[in-house]
């Protein structure tokens, strides 16, 4: 795979990580999950994607408001985001904080490369904890993106529910506007 084809799939398992599930290795005690929440707030995660048999670990953090916005930081390196992933009602973005570029998409147009299909609604439940079941703090989730294998191992540390959090706005000042469509077809061309 050459290095720019992998760079591309990689930085379409971020958005597909950031759907599927949010591991993290912090604790052993069980989540207690809540069913009814206004906020949720995954601290100290670690997501461990494997694509094709080649794996990737990274730390990050992921906040929810029910049925509005949910944020997901990558922080690989002692709390400094590399990836922001922002998920609304109707479109996702990501920004590349490395590489000062952003992309932002609708769910149909990444849906077309990703199967099973994702929506808002998968962000708010991984943030939320509400795919987990009783007394499981560790889950599993295999997507296919783009003819890639991609999977997603997950162990939840703690849920702070309805604390008081502030929200960042996006900071895409300066960064290159970068169309994902064009991503997700020069990867899909790639494969074929």
């Amino acid at each position: 795979m050459s290095k720019q084809r992998s760079y591309i799939c990689l930085f379409l398992s971020v958005i597909v990580s950031a759907v599927l599930l949010f591991p993290s290795c912090a604790s052993q005690k069980t989540v207690q999950r809540k069913s009814a929440y206004h906020t949720a707030h995954v601290k100290k995660a670690m997501v461990t994607i494997d694509i094709d048999g080649k794996r990737y670990n990274t730390t990050g953090q992921m906040q929810t408001v029910k049925d509005s916005v949910t944020l997901i930081s990558i922080q690989p390196i002692a709390g400094v985001e590399m990836f922001q992933i922002r998920a609304e009602q109707d479109s996702i973005t990501v920004i590349d904080r490395m590489q000062k570029r952003y992309t932002a998409s609708a769910y149909k147009d990444v849906n077309r490369y990703v199967k099973p299909s994702f929506k808002y609604k998968d962000f708010q439940a991984l943030a939320a904890g509400e795919h987990l079941r009783a007394g499981e703090m560790t889950a599993t989730k295999e997507y296919i993106c783009v003819g890639h294998k991609v999977v997603i191992t997950i162990t939840y540390p703690t849920i702070a529910y309805d604390e008081q959090m502030r929200l960042r706005p996006e900071r895409t000042g300066g960064y290159v506007y970068i169309d994902a469509s064009l991503i997700l077809e020069q990867l899909a061309a790639t494969h074929r």
